[in-house]
């Protein structure tokens, strides 16, 4: 069953991890819509960290967050309870498109697949043919061909909001989509969000680095990563969590701001202004709903 995306909204601001969790206590779990069978996927059940010194050549394993922190749950699970509040944008049967309620970016959305089985995985275990361990290399791509046919979707719906906050036009080329290299949520999710990084629930340097380094693995590059020729692969978790203490470099001009993080907040501002000068204003403007 497919629904159209209800009007668009702005996340609110609020603790992340404490709101997840508060929308998963209200709803009794159930299994959520499987487009795979279990024969297709085994789900490890037991996760050890690789260190950072993991030689070259053996497979690292990337641990998913604990399921305590399993709060995107509720709306792989029951996507239609969460329509009419705008938390969930669009969905069918094998995905769900989320506003993410803390976004590090003037948009910023997830695409949370509904795959019972793989919504367990690290997303390279889940999306990366050349890599997993727990599929068959035919299954990993299929399941990431069918993320990829869903992704203009979700796109899509982020440069209509995009320009209904900013009253300019918008492309695919003004946002990215990816994943986190040790994400923190569990569930598997991918990122879809604008390149501007101004945001209120931008508060950190780690939230920054996340998006802005290798750290975030573009939804493109999961097609083809190997361990044989990734630094991040080869070296595991470790190696990931260090590229977020990276200086603070500004995506669009490359300015280096070392570790000033507020000094890069107010640039980010600049930068946005002069970002949505450079696009066409979109006459007349959206309305805001």
């Amino acid at each position: 069953m497919s629904s159209s995306p209800p009007p668009l909204v702005r996340a609110e601001k609020r603790n992340a991890f404490t709101v997840l969790m508060e929308s998963a206590k209200r709803l009794a779990l159930k299994d959520a819509h499987s487009s795979a069978s279990a024969a297709d996927v085994a789900v490890p059940t037991t996760v050890v960290a690789a260190s950072a010194t993991t030689p070259v050549g053996e497979h690292p394993v990337f641990p998913v967050p604990p399921t305590s922190r399993n709060g995107l749950n509720v709306y792989i699970q029951r996507p239609a309870d969460f329509v009419a509040s705008g938390e969930v944008l669009a969905y069918d049967d094998t995905w769900s498109l989320i506003v993410d309620k803390f976004p590090k970016s003037s948009v910023h959305l997830l695409l949370l697949p509904r795959d019972r089985v793989r919504t367990q995985l690290h997303p390279f275990e889940a999306l990366c043919a050349e890599y997993s361990t727990v599929s068959t290399p035919e299954a990993t791509r299929a399941f990431y061909n069918e993320m990829k046919a869903i992704l203009p979707t979700a796109v899509g719906i982020a440069a209509v909001r995009l320009e209904r906050i900013h009253g300019r036009k918008f492309t695919a080329a003004d946002i990215k989509t990816g994943i986190h290299s040790t994400p923190s949520m569990a569930n598997l999710h991918i990122h879809v969000i604008a390149l501007d990084h101004v945001s209120d629930s931008l508060a950190r340097k780690s939230h920054y680095n996340s998006f802005t380094t290798s750290f975030f693995v573009p939804f493109a590059d999961l097609e083809h990563l190997s361990i044989d020729k990734d630094i991040r692969l080869q070296r595991g978790p470790s190696y990931c969590t260090s590229l977020l203490h990276n200086d603070l470099v500004c995506w669009r001009c490359g300015k280096n701001f070392a570790n000033r993080f507020a000094d890069l907040k107010r640039h980010l501002e600049i930068e946005l202004r002069n970002w949505l000068a450079s696009k066409p204003p979109i006459t007349p403007p959206l309305p805001e709903s």
